[in-house]
């Protein structure tokens, strides 16, 4: 249970990593390029940025590491006693594959074009481009929202658990 509960704990913090980086990106890095005089100017000094170190080096460890570990703590936790453990272990997995899935989609259709590729685009068309990429990012930022709040349920009932099963069996001894 010590494993399950550290396992939790590093899942959550990943998708806090995750969420707020999608947030910083959505919030802070996208509207300076959409809302620029000169779209592909900024779009090129975005790439400049990026070129020493390129957003996957914040992202790709945890991302990843994530989902996965989520998916093992599911397997792990199905067997629990606990319907509401149960519960919020499924909701969080299944946040968390959807997440996985928009992200992919996210890096294929938007980021390989957009923030990492050298393309040529008119102005009109980066901006629609730009604009539809904020949309599914929003839409990701509220699925990886929506696996920290489900996680964060599953750790508050499994942490109390832990210690309420280590109390009765340190009273049982005495």
């Amino acid at each position: 249970m010590k494993l399950t509960i550290k396992l939790l704990f590093i899942c959550l913090l990943g998708f806090l990593h995750w969420f707020f980086g999608n947030l910083y990106d959505t919030l802070i890095l996208t509207p300076n390029v959409l809302l620029a005089d000169d779209q592909v100017a900024m779009l090129g000094i975005v790439w400049r940025l990026f070129s020493v170190s390129p957003p996957y080096y914040y992202y790709l460890p945890w991302g990843p590491l994530s989902i996965g570990l989520v998916v093992y703590l599911w397997f792990r936790l199905r067997r629990t006693n606990s319907v509401q453990v149960r519960r919020w272990i499924t909701y969080a997995t299944g946040f968390a594959i959807s997440a996985g899935v928009v992200t992919w989609y996210i890096i294929v259709h938007y980021n390989l074009t957009l923030w990492v590729g050298s393309g040529q685009y008119s102005a009109t068309e980066l901006s629609a481009l730009i604009r539809e990429n904020t949309v599914v990012a929003l839409f990701q930022i509220g699925l990886v929202g929506a696996t920290v709040y489900c996680l964060y349920r599953t750790t508050r009932l499994v942490v109390p658990a832990y210690f309420e099963a280590r109390s009765a069996v340190s009273q049982s001894v005495l």
